[in-house]
């Protein structure tokens, strides 16, 4: 089985060269180069984003292993949804220093 990765794309200037939220495509693109077993710096090459960008994005969305684009545009969108109503806390209970577990 061979996957096409674009290739089109390429690196900018900078650590961030594309700002804003990941899109559909980006993390479509993720999905194919996890698949390929890409390290997180091929990738965040690949979609022109920072690598801690990819490896947040890979670890809130089930790991490596477990990654699917679709699940993970759905989760963002949810997330920004939760934002807009202002309860963040209820799709997302673990925040950092708040939580015994994380802080």
């Amino acid at each position: 089985m061979t996957l096409a990765i674009s290739t089109d794309r390429l690196r900018g200037s900078g650590p961030w060269s594309s700002v804003g939220p990941l899109t559909p495509e980006d993390r479509e693109e993720t999905s194919r180069c996890l698949a390929v077993g890409l390290s997180n710096k091929e990738i965040s090459g690949h979609i022109d984003r920072n690598e801690s960008v990819i490896c947040r994005e890979i670890a809130r969305n089930g790991g490596r292993e477990r990654y699917r684009a679709h699940a993970a545009e759905r989760r963002a969108e949810e997330d920004v949804a939760a934002q807009k109503r202002g309860n963040w806390t209820a799709t997302r209970p673990c925040m950092g220093e708040f939580c015994p577990d994380c802080g």
